[in-house]
């Protein structure tokens, strides 16, 4: 990154703060300082450069138009605590960035200007104010990548903007990761020290569980920012067990596809042979990797993360036994008259615990300790089960898969 020098007139002290911030310590994310990275040379080859920022993440406050922008300080004391990490409600490990401080409300969003701003409104449903985070190795603790959403670039520190400046320190937007950004202190303007100060009893993922969130729901979809992972069990001693019942069986006796098999003769009618098909779907077949905090259903089926799984059960367990059938045809029933007939599958699921590992695309790794659940066959002498349903059936496996109007 090119050095850039920094008129005089921008050097001035920064402001003092109004009002401390006043922060949700309920959550385990809704008090945290941001700063950036200490520069890689001590003292920086160039103090008016962004990589000398080594300070707190602040707005400019300074009562201008562009008060709500992001700024990082090089020098001077900001409160602590002043930024809060809200968990994306749809909980996939992205998050939204709002101020603590009382009387600055919305949250950080990416202006069509190329800057980093607080917008008077928080929308979950806005790309632009989504943002993840990736760990990185062999540096301060607490040291993160923070991505944007909408295009995976990282927030940085920019070059002065007149409009933009606030005392000694740079405005902030994204840049296009660096190559080896998420390893070591290079390329430290790119780089964000989170340090979160939850009080006691607080709930709600971390920010590395919401790094791992966000890491498992991109390698399930085959993103190239997740450019390996692997599962290793260091925990089987939980037994195999019945998963929940699901109704699974398909038939053709209503002018087309359907889920029952239904026997509209009288009293007098006798009973009438069904052979029914069934097939139990991907999303169904591949339970959760879960840990506090973090929860994903794996799949689509042959997903990166799905393959991954299924090879640190095959270093424990042979193919065929972590191997189930999605499918099977003519299953035979026989159905009393006026009933009508359907099928229920339970997957035997053996749970374990382990440590997922991961790594990006610009170096960062890590691991994450999880419980993983996949179907098994035979494995504690379990094995999946197809109960066979009537509408007067008062077993639980058929009440709980009861099709709707039967």
């Amino acid at each position: 990154m090119a050095a850039v020098t920094v008129p005089l007139s921008l050097l001035a002290a920064p402001p003092a703060h109004a009002a401390d911030p006043s922060c949700d310590k309920s959550s385990k994310t809704g008090c945290i300082t941001l700063k950036s990275l200490p520069p890689e040379t001590s003292p920086p080859a160039d103090p008016n450069s962004p990589l000398s920022a080594n300070g707190p993440v602040d707005l400019q406050n300074d009562g201008s138009s562009d008060s709500n922008d992001l700024i990082g300080r090089t020098t001077g004391t900001v409160a602590s605590n002043q930024w809060s990490f809200k968990p994306n409600p749809n909980n996939d490990g992205s998050f939204q960035i709002s101020n603590n401080t009382p009387g600055k409300s919305g949250c950080v969003a990416m202006q069509g200007d190329g800057y980093l701003a607080l917008s008077n409104i928080c929308d979950a449903n806005d790309k632009k104010q989504l943002f993840y985070a990736q760990p990185v190795t062999d540096t301060v603790a607490d040291t993160y990548l923070i991505r944007r959403v909408e295009d995976d670039t990282c927030i940085t520190l920019k070059g002065p903007d007149s409009a933009r400046q606030d005392g000694k320190a740079f405005p902030m937007g994204s840049v296009t990761c660096a190559q080896g950004a998420g390893k070591g202190n290079a390329f430290a303007g790119e780089k964000w020290t989170a340090t979160a100060a939850p009080g006691d009893g607080a709930s709600g993922p971390t920010v590395i569980d919401m790094a791992t969130q966000y890491a498992l729901t991109q390698h399930n979809k085959g993103s190239g920012v997740i450019t390996g992972s692997s599962y290793t069990i260091t925990d089987s001693s939980k037994p195999a067990q019945l998963g929940p019942y699901k109704l699974v069986s398909t038939s053709n006796d209503k002018d087309g596809a359907s889920p029952v098999c239904t026997n509209s003769s009288g009293a007098t009618g006798g009973n009438m042979s069904c052979s029914m098909n069934w097939s139990q779907a991907t999303a169904d077949a591949i339970s959760q990797s879960e840990t506090l905090g973090v929860n994903l259903t794996l799949g689509p089926a042959k997903s990166p993360l799905q393959t991954a799984a299924q090879a640190g059960y095959q270093r424990t367990w042979t193919e065929s036994q972590t191997t189930t059938e999605t499918s099977g045809t003519s299953v035979s029933m026989d159905v009393p008259p006026g009933q009508t007939a359907w099928l229920a599958r339970a997957l035997a699921l053996k749970t374990t615990a382990g440590d997922w590992a991961f790594s990006n695309e610009v170096g960062s790794t890590w691991t994450h300790h999880m419980t993983v659940s996949l179907p098994v066959e035979g494995v504690d002498n379990a094995h999946s089960v197809i109960k066979k349903c009537t509408t007067d059936s008062t077993d639980p496996a058929c009440t709980a898969t009861k099709p709707a109007g039967q």
